[in-house]
């Protein structure tokens, strides 16, 4: 076996060997039980492999410090751009797409499943009404979608990034 086939646990520092098959970069330490990158060696989060380490999830090596840089500045001065344009795309999309979508759901019978009993003028009113609601609700449910969403990924790029950037 060669040296980077074998390594020690970061938590026990017991040996263990990857077997070069290109298999993923998640081991588990069989004797303590820790989750940790192969790459960096250090115990890894559900997100080690998203975020900007530079470990790849398949793959041999780390990704080199420049690349990893110009990655970052690139998500940092990248980032206002594409959240404003997800944002902007989200609006019109949940503001005018759940309407259509309950009135759809309701006139297929698929939420009160009694259409064969409704007469037309009722079933015309339940869509109606489906959708007059739903013209209600929606907007709430983007200004929340919105109001969540993008400050959570504001603080991720300018958070997380920012912070490896320092490292």
């Amino acid at each position: 076996a060669e040296a980077e086939d074998i390594k020690l646990c970061p938590r026990c520092s017991a040996f263990i060997m990857k077997i070069n098959d290109g298999s993923c970069n998640r081991m588990n330490c069989t004797v303590c039980g820790c989750l940790f990158c192969w790459l960096c060696l250090r115990e890894i989060s559900d997100v080690h492999f998203l975020s900007p380490s530079g470990c790849t999830f398949w793959g041999k090596r780390r990704w080199s410090r420049t690349r990893r840089i110009l990655w970052q500045l690139g998500m940092v001065l990248g980032a206002p751009m594409v959240i404003s344009l997800v944002a902007g795309v989200a609006v019109p999309v949940i503001t005018i797409g759940i309407p259509i979508y309950m009135g759809r759901k309701v006139l297929a019978g698929g939420l009160g499943s009694r259409r064969s009993s409704l007469s037309g003028c009722q079933q015309c009113l339940s869509v109606t009404s489906s959708v007059l609601l739903s013209l209600f609700v929606s907007p709430i449910i983007t200004a929340i979608t919105v109001g969540v969403g993008v400050p959570l990924m504001l603080t991720y790029v300018y958070g997380t990034v920012v912070l490896s950037l320092c490292r």
